[in-house]
């Protein structure tokens, strides 16, 4: 948003309706363009998804807990106790 944004801040003082309807344009594009690449992307989780899982979970002892996974025919059930 920070790109887009310079243009229409250019714009605010002149006309704040045509500043308003470009930010949306602008949005819009990128909307648009993240849309796409969302449904192209075919891992379970994105770069900064994996990074997050593994700072999270390196912290996590897995010896105090106990996790079974059941594979149901509409979902997988993982309980942890």
């Amino acid at each position: 948003m920070k790109n887009s944004s310079k243009l229409v801040r250019a714009r605010t003082a002149v006309d704040p309706v045509n500043s308003s309807m470009l930010l949306l344009q602008k949005e819009n594009e990128r909307f648009l363009s993240h849309r796409v690449d969302a449904y192209e992307w075919m891992e379970e989780l994105t770069p900064h998804g994996v990074k997050l899982r593994n700072e999270i979970f390196k912290k996590v002892e897995y010896c105090e807990y106990s996790i079974s996974i059941v594979n149901g025919i509409e979902r997988v059930t993982c309980t942890v106790a």
